[in-house]
């Protein structure tokens, strides 16, 4: 996890415990409310945690994402960029996803982009994959390794139609 998705991780985790806290220190608060809230503050990072992005794996002409609750696999087919690009989250606006508790994930939008789809641990290690009808932002550990093994993949693809 790079540097603001665990001062995000750990700040939110921070607020649900006091929230959790507070709700056990007031006496005349029902039971009710406090049983929700604890439930609450166990299943919010849990439920993120499942979907956080683990790693990622490009095979068989697709990109897997690995995350605890299971792979999610994007076909390469029409690829026609894959850039490195540090700053491709700068302001970006969360339309739906998770933004920042374990990892960036979902859709967002900002000007450099426009509206992209984000698996992403580490904003500062960006990869812009560019299709012609969508975007999507990974933050591999070693982006210059990750955009050259897209890019075999892609030469290997072109190879077996092309022949």
């Amino acid at each position: 996890m790079g540097r603001s998705v665990r001062f995000i991780t750990w700040g939110a985790l921070g607020v649900l415990a006091a929230v959790v806290g507070f709700f056990w220190a007031a006496p005349e608060m029902p039971w009710i409310p406090r049983a929700a809230m604890t439930a609450f503050a166990a299943l919010l990072p849990l439920a993120t945690w499942l979907f956080s992005v683990r790693g990622y794996e490009v095979r068989g002409g697709a990109l897997a994402i690995r995350r605890p609750a299971g792979l999610k696999r994007f076909s390469l087919a029409g690829l026609k960029e894959a850039r490195i690009d540090p700053q491709a989250m700068r302001m970006a606006l969360r339309l739906f996803g998770n933004g920042g508790l374990f990892c960036f994930c979902g859709w967002f939008w900002n000007r450099r982009l426009g509206k992209f789809r984000a698996y992403a641990a580490d904003p500062r290690r960006a990869v812009v994959l560019v299709w012609q009808d969508r975007k999507l932002v990974v933050t591999p550990h070693d982006p210059e390794g990750f955009v050259q093994v897209l890019g075999a993949a892609q030469a290997a693809k072109r190879g077996e139609h092309g022949a």
